[in-house]
């Protein structure tokens, strides 16, 4: 693995675009398996739900193996199942075939996730690690606004099935990685490795449970969950209710870019500003999330353009706050704690994620049949009231800390 210089962060970046435009792209497009297969909300919540928490389960995984395994085979790995599992994607049809694709999509796809991390802790020095944070949350940020644009664009001219073309492409960097891996010695690595046991997962649970005692880490954990939470049933939702009022994949998409693109630019701006001013950045970017999800819905009247302003700023807000809160679990855990702390962060994440999808499908499954349109304010509702709570309970836990962190200079 290229361990210095911009190049290899451009790598990383690259792949964690694709792996997340996979999520967007997906959520623009399943109005159309929705319509073709007659899914019910719950179904369709499912394909999203699944893929998110296979990535949760499985990026933890990748990162525990990233100690007695190499990067590049890990890696290799993952996207050679995940570029194979689309390529059977652009075949399968049945709600049941898309199901199983899905799981091993986001088996593959969660090695880029859980080794990015590993890769800026092992290899990039303390003080830089706040810009590759930066950089690989304006990866992100940049595929949730490209993704449900060539998500609409995609299912609009050439069919839904067109979706697993872009991830299909993590082929090709698997057939690098894997032989390149197969050829180098055993020593290329800096640090011995010892062989993975399964003893090994026990001891990565005892850990973690060390990890869960500390308070700095558990409130950050649960915002980190709420920022997801928040973020991926924004995008679920509209998605949903931009089918509901009759848009095209295309127009749905082309609504969801401009916000996500401002706010990946916007971020990639903020890395100073995170450092100096990290609590003043973390508690206006929930502020953001809820002013924009509080815009939606009370924009019915103007749909297009609430969805486009709410959703910047929403795409904005969650983006800096997942940047922020991961710098500092970074700085916060001291020894061989940042890796698995951000490991757990990660593995929070997507939980928040698909749980957010799910709840949100549940809703719409159950309310949406009477009165659509107030089901749909309701929970951007919902979602405006989470968001300006944790930026309340952000400010509350971070005062608390830096009185004890007081406390403790002058005792």
């Amino acid at each position: 693995m290229i361990r210095n210089g911009k190049g290899a962060m451009l790598g990383w970046s690259i792949l964690t675009f694709i792996v997340v435009s996979i999520a967007g792209t997906f959520s623009t497009g399943l109005p159309a398996i929705v319509a073709q297969n007659r899914l019910l909300p719950e179904q369709s919540s499912w394909l999203v739900t699944e893929y998110s928490i296979a990535i949760a389960l499985a990026s933890a995984v990748y990162t525990r193996l990233a100690n007695s395994c190499f990067m590049a085979k890990l890696l290799g790995a993952g996207l050679f199942i995940c570029g194979a599992a689309s390529i059977a994607g652009l075949f399968g049809s049945s709600y049941s075939a898309l199901a199983a694709i899905r799981l091993l999509q986001a088996i593959g796809a969660a090695s880029v996730p859980g080794l990015s991390f590993v890769y800026v802790m092992r290899y990039i020095p303390a003080e830089s690690r706040s810009v590759a944070f930066l950089q690989i949350a304006c990866s992100v940020g940049l595929a949730f606004g490209l993704g449900p644009l060539l998500g609409g664009g995609m299912t609009e001219f050439w069919g839904w099935h067109s979706l697993f073309v872009l991830p299909s492409l993590l082929l090709l960097p698997s057939l690098v990685l894997l032989p390149a891996w197969a050829s180098r010695k055993e020593d290329a690595e800096p640090d011995k490795r010892s062989r993975f046991h399964w003893l090994d997962i026990l001891r990565w649970g005892c850990s973690l449970l060390k990890l869960l005692r500390l308070p700095l880490y558990m409130w950050r954990l649960a915002l980190q969950f709420v920022v997801f939470f928040v973020q991926m049933s924004v995008l679920y939702l509209l998605s949903m209710k931009c089918a509901d009022l009759s848009y095209s994949a295309i127009e749905t998409g082309a609504l969801l870019t401009p916000g996500a693109l401002c706010s990946a630019l916007l971020i990639w701006r903020l890395g100073g500003w995170i450092r100096r001013r990290g609590r003043d950045v973390l508690a206006f970017s929930f502020v953001m999330a809820a002013a924009g999800s509080l815009l939606i819905a009370w924009g019915s009247s103007i749909p297009r353009m609430s969805i486009i302003v709410g959703y910047a700023a929403i795409a904005a807000g969650t983006t800096m706050a997942n940047a922020g809160l991961n710098h500092q679990v970074s700085t916060k855990l001291n020894g061989s704690d940042p890796a698995d702390g951000l490991a757990l962060a990660q593995l929070s994440q997507f939980l928040g994620g698909a749980s957010g999808v799910a709840l949100s499908g549940q809703a719409l499954g159950f309310y949406a049949p009477n009165n659509a349109g107030a089901v749909y304010d309701g929970l951007f509702l919902s979602m405006s009231g989470i968001a300006a709570l944790s930026a309340l309970y952000y400010c509350v836990m971070k005062k608390r800390e830096s009185r004890r962190f007081c406390a403790k200079s002058i005792g």
